[in-house]
Parts: C-alpha cells; sequence; structure tokens
C-alpha cells in the first residue's frame, strides 16, 4: 500500500503526520495509517485521546496522547504520547498484548546526534 510503514516506523510516521496537521490534534480525530508486517498490511486507526502532562525519567512533559485500540482478538493495545516540545517525537510508548501483559517504554534522555 502507498505510503506503508512498519511496526515501528509507524510511530514516527504518527507523530510526522500530526505536527503537519494541527486539526488532527484535537481529541477524538483519527488518522489512519497503512502497516506491514512480515505476513499482512492493514490500515491502522489512531484515535487522538486529546492533551496529557506525564512524569518521565527524562523530565515532565506535555503530550498528546494517540491510542490504537484493538480490533481483533489478539491485536494489540497501542498507546503513545507524543511531545510538541520534541518535534511530535515519541516519548511514552505502551504496548498491551491481549492478555494484558505489556511493555511500556519512556524517553530517559536526550542528546545531539
Amino acid at each position: 500500500m502507498e505510503g506503508a510503514q512498519d511496526r515501528l516506523s509507524v510511530l514516527i510516521q504518527l507523530g510526522a503526520r500530526l505536527s503537519g496537521d494541527t486539526q488532527s490534534q484535537s481529541a477524538g480525530s483519527s488518522i489512519q495509517i497503512p502497516v506491514v508486517s512480515s505476513r499482512e498490511s492493514e490500515i491502522w486507526l489512531f484515535v487522538v485521546d486529546g492533551e496529557e502532562k506525564i512524569e518521565l525519567p527524562y523530565q515532565s512533559l506535555n503530550t498528546l496522547k494517540v491510542t490504537r485500540t484493538p480490533r481483533r482478538e489478539y491485536d494489540q493495545k497501542i498507546e503513545v504520547w507524543l511531545s510538541p516540545q520534541l518535534g511530535m517525537m515519541p516519548v511514552r510508548f505502551k504496548l498491551t498484548q491481549s492478555n494484558g501483559d505489556f511493555v511500556d517504554q519512556k524517553l530517559r534522555s536526550v542528546s545531539a546526534p
């Protein structure tokens, strides 16, 4: 599919799409992105939950929280917090499996390349 992303780059693409379209940043807005894996391609629907201030190991940041809710029984729930202060970079990412297991990654530091 045109514009398709893999399961990791979709988080960066999500931030890029939202930074370029401020109307899409309002709570309740949705963004569709084609995503491919080794077995399939599908459209992932992300919904903007709204602004949220979060505490990270890096520092406290104002963020825009976006969620992908599972559509099928074994889909994963994806929650991502994007920082307008850092160019809509994902600063927290939580992936929850259908059985409740989860990974929660949080930004610890930022350095120049």
